[in-house]
C-alpha cells in the first residue's frame, strides 16, 4: 500500500475492542489521577481568585479551542470512502482555521479586558490563545489513529498531553507564575503532544496543502462547528456569567465543584467515550443495527454511574478536604447538589456518539440549539445570583437536554420509552440498594462536614455491599463483564508471576 494511502479497518472483533476499551481506560485513569493530583497541589499554591482568573481566561478560549480543527478528526473518522486528498484537505482547513481565530482572539483580547475589568485576562488570553493552533496540528495525526483504532498510539499522545501539562502546571505555580501557568501549560502541553504524533505516525504527506473536496470538509465541519460552538459556549456560560457578575473567587469555587461532581463520569465512562464513536461508526459502515449496542450501553452506564453520583454527593466533605484542602470547603454544598442533578444526565455521553455514527449531523445540530439555548438562558439568570442558585438550576437544564437529546436519538435507532425503562429497571434497584445504608448515615450526621473515619469506611462499604447485591439480585448484565475480567486476570497473573520471578532468579 503506498505510503499516502490510508487504512480501511474492517468490522472490529469483541476481543480487539476489549482490549482498545482497557487500554484507553487505564490511559484516561493515569490522566484522571494526574489531574486531580494537579488540582490538589495547585490548590493549595493558588488562592481561589487566582484560579477563578484562568477559568475565565480558559473558558473565553473554549468556544474558539471548539472550532480550532473545523470537526476535521471526526470527519477523518467518520468518512467512509477516505482518500489522501480527503486527509490533506481536512488538514489544511483545521490550519487554516486555527491561525484565523488566533488572530481574531488576540484582536479582541483587549476588549475583553475591558469587558471584564482585569487586566490579568489579557496576560492570559495571549499565551494560551496558541494553544489552538499547535492542537490542530496534531488532530489529523490522531484522527487517522482513531480511525484505524490504533489506541495504543493515541494512548501515547494523550499521556504526553497529560504528563507535560501537569508537570508545568505544578512547577510553574511553585515558581511564582500564578494564574499564568496554567496558560503556558495549555501551550506547552498541546505542543508535545502534537510533536509526538508526528513522531509516531509520520505521514508527513498530511501537511501536504490541499483544497480538493474542501466543500465536503466545511459541510461536515458547519454542522460539527455549530454543535461545537454551542457545547463548549454552554460550558463556559456559568464561569463567563459568574465571572461577570460575582468576584472571581465564585468562578473558582464553582469550577472546582464542577470537576468534583465529574469524577464519577470520569472514573466510570473515562475509556468508552474515547472508543464509542469509532467504533459505533464502524457498526455503522458496516450496515448493522445500532439500538442494541446503544441501549445496553445505557444499561452498563446507569449500573455504575448512578451509584458513584449519589456515593459522591455522600461523600463529598471528604472528597473536597482530601483533594483541595480545607480552605475549599465551601463547595461542598454546590458538590452535592451538581451530583444529584447529574443522575438524569447519565447517558449523556452516548448521545452525540451515536447521532455523528449514524450521520446525523442535521439532527445533532437541531437538538444542540434547541437544548442548550434556553438551559443557557436559565444558567445565566441563576449565576447573578451566586454559585448555589447556579447548581441548582442544574436540576431543570440537565433533565431538559436529555429529554430534547433521547427524543431525537429515538428518531434514528427506532426505540420506545418502555424500551428505556426495561433497559435500566435494573439498575434503578441497584441504585436503590447502594444509595440506602449510605444515605440513612448522612440522616444521622451532618451532611456538609466531614465525617470520622469509621463513618466514612462504613459508607464505602455499605455502598459497595449494596452495589454489588443489586446486580447479583437483578442478575445485572453488567456482572458479565466483571466476570469477563476475573477470567482474563486468573488466566494471565500466574503467567507473569512466572515471567517476574523468572527475571529475578539468578542464572544458574
Amino acid at each position: 500500500m503506498p505510503a499516502d494511502t490510508p487504512t480501511t479497518p474492517h468490522a472490529d472483533p469483541a476481543g480487539r475492542l476489549r482490549r482498545a476499551l482497557a487500554l484507553t481506560t487505564m490511559e484516561r485513569y493515569f490522566g484522571l489521577v494526574l489531574n486531580f493530583a494537579t488540582m490538589a497541589a495547585v490548590s493549595r499554591i493558588l488562592t481561589p481568585s487566582e484560579i477563578g482568573v484562568a477559568v475565565i481566561g480558559w473558558a473565553i478560549l473554549s468556544v474558539p479551542y471548539a472550532l480550532r480543527d473545523m470537526g476535521t478528526m471526526d470527519f477523518i473518522i467518520q468518512r467512509r470512502d477516505l482518500t489522501p486528498y480527503d486527509t490533506r484537505t481536512a488538514a489544511t482547513v483545521g490550519i487554516l482555521t486555527a491561525v484565523a481565530l488566533v488572530a481574531v482572539i488576540l484582536g479582541i483580547s483587549p476588549w475583553i479586558v475591558s469587558a471584564y475589568g482585569d487586566p490579568r485576562l489579557g496576560q492570559f488570553l495571549n499565551v494560551m490563545v496558541f494553544a489552538i493552533l499547535t492542537d490542530a496540528v496534531g488532530s489529523p495525526l490522531v484522527g487517522l489513529m482513531r480511525r484505524e483504532l490504533e489506541f495504543g498510539r493515541v494512548v501515547f499522545v494523550n499521556l504526553t498531553l497529560a504528563i507535560v501539562t501537569a508537570s508545568v502546571t505544578v512547577g510553574f505555580a511553585v515558581l511564582g507564575f500564578s494564574y499564568m501557568c496554567v496558560a503556558w501549560a495549555g501551550l506547552l502541553g498541546n505542543a508535545s503532544a502534537a510533536f509526538v504524533a508526528l513522531c509516531i505516525k509520520r505521514e508527513v504527506w498530511v501537511f501536504r496543502p490541499a483544497l480538493k473536496h474542501w466543500r465536503d470538509i466545511v459541510g461536515f465541519g458547519g454542522y460539527y462547528c455549530t454543535m461545537a460552538f454551542m457545547l463548549r459556549l454552554y460550558e463556559a456560560v456559568p464561569y463567563l456569567a459568574l465571572g461577570r457578575f460575582m468576584p472571581p473567587a465564585a468562578t473558582g469555587y464553582y469550577n472546582r465543584a464542577v470537576q468534583l461532581c465529574q469524577l464519577p463520569e470520569k472514573v466510570i465512562l473515562s475509556g468508552i467515550v474515547a472508543v464509542a464513536f469509532p467504533a459505533l461508526a464502524a457498526e455503522a459502515r458496516e450496515g448493522r443495527e445500532l439500538k442494541p449496542s446503544y441501549l445496553r450501553a445505557i444499561e452498563y452506564v446507569t449500573a455504575v454511574q448512578w451509584p458513584g453520583l449519589v456515593l459522591l454527593a455522600c461523600l463529598a466533605p471528604t472528597v473536597v478536604t482530601l483533594i483541595y484542602g480545607h480552605q475549599w470547603l465551601d463547595v461542598v454544598p454546590l458538590v452535592q447538589i451538581m451530583a444529584i442533578a447529574s443522575i438524569i444526565g447519565a447517558n449523556s455521553v452516548l448521545n452525540y456518539p451515536i447521532l455523528y455514527a449514524v450521520g446525523a449531523l442535521r439532527h445533532a445540530l437541531l437538538a444542540t440549539v434547541l437544548s442548550l439555548g434556553p438551559s443557557s438562558l436559565v444558567l445565566v439568570l441563576a449565576a447573578r445570583y451566586g454559585a448555589t442558585a447556579l447548581a441548582l438550576s442544574m436540576c431543570a437544564t440537565v433533565s431538559f437536554n436529555t429529554f430534547v437529546m433521547m427524543q431525537f436519538i429515538r428518531r434514528h435507532l427506532d426505540f420506545t420509552w418502555l424500551e428505556v425503562w426495561m433497559a435500566v429497571r435494573k439498575s434503578v434497584v441497584v441504585l436503590a440498594l447502594s444509595a440506602v445504608g449510605p444515605l440513612a448515615l448522612m440522616w444521622i450526621f451532618d451532611a456538609h462536614a466531614v465525617q470520622p473515619l469509621p463513618v466514612q469506611v462504613l459508607i464505602l462499604a455499605l455502598a459497595g455491599l449494596g452495589w454489588f447485591c443489586g446486580l447479583h439480585l437483578t442478575a445485572h448484565p453488567f456482572l458479565a463483564e466483571i466476570s469477563h475480567v476475573a477470567n482474563a486476570v486468573k488466566r494471565r497473573l500466574p503467567a507473569l508471576l512466572r515471567t517476574k520471578k523468572a527475571r529475578f532468579s539468578p542464572d544458574p
